[in-house]
């Protein structure tokens, strides 16, 4: 089971042994999660923002088991970075498609998790 759902169940089962168990194994994820909210938000609500940050992580960890949909290995990120750069530049040396960037870089994106999950 992923550490999400066991996480759920320990808090409704009121398993703090388990909760300090997991933040005790993982100090190191902890304190770097913490740093990088320190330095990127630089200061502002740094509790609520690194608990909001754990959740997403265990969500897309979760999420990958329970479909197949791999986000962060080295297929997906490969083709992705690589048709973003190429993308990209296109776009913004084109004046036709210069406003719709944001789109483009969306869509592109999608698409490109999409085929690496296909490949």
């Amino acid at each position: 089971m992923d550490a999400l759902f066991e996480s759920i169940i320990a808090i409704f089962s009121l398993n703090f042994g388990f909760l300090v168990d997991l933040l005790l194994h993982n100090l190191f994820f902890l304190f770097g999660f913490a740093a990088f909210v320190h330095f990127v938000f630089e200061g502002r609500k740094p509790f609520l923002i690194l608990l909001v940050m754990i959740f997403t992580v265990w969500v897309w960890e979760s999420w990958g088991s329970l479909t197949g949909v791999i986000l962060f290995g080295a297929k997906t990120l490969g083709l992705y970075y690589l048709t973003k750069v190429a993308t990209l530049t296109f776009v913004e040396n084109s004046k036709a498609l210069k406003d719709k960037f944001v789109f483009i870089s969306t869509v592109q994106g999608l698409v490109a998790i999409f085929v690496a999950q296909l490949i």
